[in-house]
C-alpha cells in the first residue's frame, strides 16, 4: 500500500512485456553514451513527440532519472538575479534544484494564495535587494499532488497570479500525470486549463508508468534551449531502451493508441462525460472482476477510472472509521494521521504483521506533531485488498487509538459492497 504504482502498469507478466523485451534484443540494455554524443535513439525522439502529444504542448525532452530532471534543469532556466516563489512543501529535487541554481529563493505558505500573491507583489514594488533593479526573472515553483499531504495544486488561481504579475510557473507532476484528470493527463486537464498557460511542464515516468525517469515538457524554444544547457542532457546517460519502451507502451495504452477496446472508445466517452474524474466513476457493482482487473488487455481509461474509484472508496471508508485524513478526494496519496511520534514505529509494526505494507513517515520529513502514514492507491488494487487492508486498519486503529476524528461515524461492517451513496458519503 505504499508503491507509486497508481495505474498497475508495474506488471511483471511476461507476453505484456514482450516489446520491452524485442527493444532490449534489438538495442541492448543501456545506450553507455550521453544523448549529445552518440547515444541519441530514434525510440527516445518518438516518446518525446508521445509526451508532447500526450501533454497538448509543443515539445518535450526526456531525461533517464526523475530527481535529475528537477536538479540539474532548474539551474539551466534561473539564476542569480531571478527570483524562485516555492511552496513550502515542495520536493526535495526542486528544493535541491533552486539551490543550485544560485538565485534567490522566497518560500510561500502552502496552497496559501494569500501568500503568494503577497511575496508576487513585493517582488514586482520592491525589485531585489539592495540595487532595487527588477528581477531578471520570477519563477513560481509548485506540484501538482503533494506526495507528503495528497492536497492538488489550486492551479487555476496560480495560473491568475501569474499573469497577474507577468512571472514564470513551473509545474512539476510527478504524482499527478497518468493518476488525475479524466484521461490521466494531471491537473491541468483536472482543472480545465490550457496546457499553453504553464511555462514549464515536468513530470515523472516512476509512478503511474511503472518505468523511470522524467521529462521537461512546453515550447519548442524552451525544450531546444535545454537540450544544450542543461547538465543533465549534456553529462548523464541517454534512457535505457528497454525504460524507454516501457514508458511508450504505457502511454499508448493510456491514449487508446495500443489497439485495447477502452482506449479505442476514449474520445467518444470523453465528449459525453467531459468534466472531472468524478463523472467517470462507475458504480462499485460494474467493476471488473478480479482476474481481469491487471490483464494487459485492459484499457488506460478503465484504468484511470478505477484509481479514481478506488481512491475514493478507500478515503471515504477511512473517514468512516474515524481516522483524520489529508488532501484532496481526487488524491491517490492518502496520508493517515498518527500525530505520535511514538505510535509510528508501533503502527508500521503491527501492519506488517499483518503482511501489509505501508509507509510512514515522522520528522524531519513532516512536523513532529503531525507524523503519519501514507497510502498510496493502485488501479491493481482489488476491492477485496481494499476490504481486507480496511478491516485491518479499523484493529489497528482501536488497539493504538489512532481514531481523532470527532465526525459521527459507523462501525466497521467488514467486507461490503458499497452503492454510491456510501462511496460519495
Amino acid at each position: 500500500m505504499g508503491s507509486y504504482n497508481y495505474l498497475g502498469f508495474a506488471e511483471n507478466n511476461a507476453d505484456f512485456l514482450k516489446t520491452v523485451s524485442d527493444k532490449v534484443q534489438r538495442y541492448g540494455a543501456g545506450v553507455c553514451s550521453t544523448r549529445q554524443e552518440i547515444g541519441n535513439l530514434n525510440i527516445h525522439e518518438e516518446l518525446e513527440q508521445l509526451v508532447a502529444h500526450f501533454l497538448g504542448v509543443e515539445s518535450s525532452m526526456i531525461f533517464g532519472m526523475g530527481f535529475a530532471t528537477n536538479s540539474m534543469n532548474i539551474p539551466a532556466l534561473v539564476g542569480k538575479g531571478c527570483l524562485i516563489v516555492s511552496d513550502e512543501l515542495n520536493h526535495t529535487s526542486l528544493i535541491l534544484g533552486a539551490r543550485l541554481s544560485g538565485a534567490t529563493i522566497r518560500v510561500f505558505k502552502h496552497n496559501n494564495m494569500h501568500s503568494l500573491e503577497k511575496l508576487l507583489r513585493e517582488a514586482v514594488c520592491s525589485g531585489q535587494p539592495r540595487t532595487r533593479r527588477p528581477w531578471k526573472k520570477i519563477l513560481i515553483m509548485v506540484e501538482g499532488i503533494y506526495s507528503m499531504e495528497g492536497s492538488v495544486v489550486r492551479l487555476p488561481e496560480i495560473i491568475a497570479l501569474k499573469k497577474k504579475y507577468k512571472a514564470y510557473l513551473y509545474l512539476d507532476e510527478a504524482h499527478s500525470i497518468g493518476a488525475v484528470g479524466p484521461s490521466g493527463r494531471g491537473v491541468t486537464e483536472l482543472f480545465n486549463v490550457s496546457p499553453a498557460d504553464v511555462d514549464v511542464m515536468m513530470g515523472t515516468f516512476t509512478k503511474s508508468f511503472g518505468a523511470a525517469g522524467g521529462y521537461i515538457a512546453g515550447k519548442k524554444d524552451l525544450v531546444d534551449y535545454l537540450r544544450s544547457h542543461s547538465h543533465s542532457a549534456v553529462y548523464a546517460s541517454a534512457m535505457s531502451p528497454a525504460i524507454t519502451e516501457q514508458v511508450t507502451r504505457a502511454m499508448k495504452c493510456i491514449m487508446g493508441q495500443d489497439g485495447s477496446m477502452e482506449g479505442n472508445r476514449r474520445e467518444t466517452e470523453l465528449g459525453s462525460k467531459a468534466g472531472s474524474c468524478q463523472t467517470l466513476l462507475q458504480p462499485p457493482s460494474s467493476r471488473l472482476p478480479s482476474d481481469s482487473h491487471c490483464s494487459g488487455t485492459l484499457g488506460g481509461i478503465r484504468r484511470i477510472r478505477q484509481l479514481a474509484e478506488n481512491t475514493r472508496y478507500f478515503r471515504a471508508k477511512l473517514k468512516n472509521m474515524g481516522f483524520i485524513i489529508y488532501g484532496d478526494d481526487d488524491s491517490p496519496v492518502v496520508p493517515v494521521l498518527l500525530y505520535m511520534p511514538g505510535k509510528v514505529v508501533a503502527f508500521a509494526r503491527e501492519m506488517l504483521e499483518r503482511r501489509i505494507g505501508v509507509v510512514v513517515v515522522g520528522f524531519p520529513a513532516t512536523p513532529i506533531t503531525e507524523a503519519r502514514a501514507r497510502f498510496c492507491l493502485s488501479a491493481s488494487h482489488t476491492r477485496e485488498i481494499l476490504d481486507q487492508v480496511l478491516h485491518h486498519m479499523n484493529e489497528v486503529g482501536d488497539l493504538l487509538c489512532l481514531k481523532f476524528s470527532r465526525r459521527k461515524r459507523s462501525t466497521w461492517p467488514g467486507p461490503c459492497k458499497a452503492t454510491n451513496s456510501e462511496v460519495d458519503s
